[in-house]
């Protein structure tokens, strides 16, 4: 009989600490409180931007529609969006959605105070594809993409001082100049029929 054997029989057996079940501190006795530490508050930006990418549209068609909304106020560029027929214009609504809600919800700007500060395009991926010719020829076509980027901000006092003295304006049935803060005309586009001028196209009041 080996040495080694005769000194496994005499070893008393070693419980495992891993094999040993946890109890909880309710089980123990022991009380304790758990306080939840509130998060720090986001320190309030300048701007708040909204990004969307790879836009199946060329960069200048959407350039076209993003320059309207410069400058305006949001809820203003929003309602101009809804009526603007072009296929660009439901692009720049979601983005502009999708800004104001950052701005609100992130970091509790005021949804009446926000302008759209910049609204510019950018060049994305395009998409080589082969285009056929005639006699068997063929040429390469480009399907553009492009990104679309909404930059908000509030309105200062001097604007909103102006805005009010435009409101007043309008009431009294006044001239208002035109400007973006308060347009009083929604450009609603549509197909020219034949024999149509373009002079001819409905203009949509607003409803303020």
């Amino acid at each position: 009989i080996s040495m080694s054997r005769i000194f496994r029989e005499d070893d008393v057996p070693v419980k495992s600490p891993l094999a040993e079940t946890p109890t909880s501190p309710e089980a123990a006795g022991a009380s304790f409180e758990v306080t939840a530490t509130p998060k720090p508050p986001k320190p309030k930006p300048k701007t708040v931007r909204a990004m969307l990418r790879e836009i199946p549209q060329s960069p200048k068609k959407m350039n076209l529609v993003a320059k309207v909304v410069r400058g305006m106020r949001v809820n203003d560029a929003l309602i101009q969006m809804s009526v603007l027929i072009k296929r660009a214009a439901s692009t720049v609504y979601k983005v502009l959605h999708s800004a104001r809600a950052n701005a609100v919800h992130n970091y509790g700007f005021d949804a009446e105070k926000l302008i759209v500060d910049e609204a510019f395009v950018g060049k994305g991926k395009y998409l080589k594809r082969i285009w056929p010719h005639a006699r068997g020829r063929f040429g390469i076509r480009e399907k553009k993409r492009c990104r679309l980027t909404v930059l908000l901000r509030e309105m200062t006092p001097k604007e909103e001082i102006l805005l009010e003295k435009l409101r007043e304006k309008q009431k009294r049935g006044k001239y208002i100049y035109r400007t973006k803060l308060l347009p009083h005309r929604l450009t609603e586009t549509r197909w020219c029929e034949p024999g149509e001028k373009r002079k001819d196209l409905a203009m949509q009041t607003s409803s303020y």
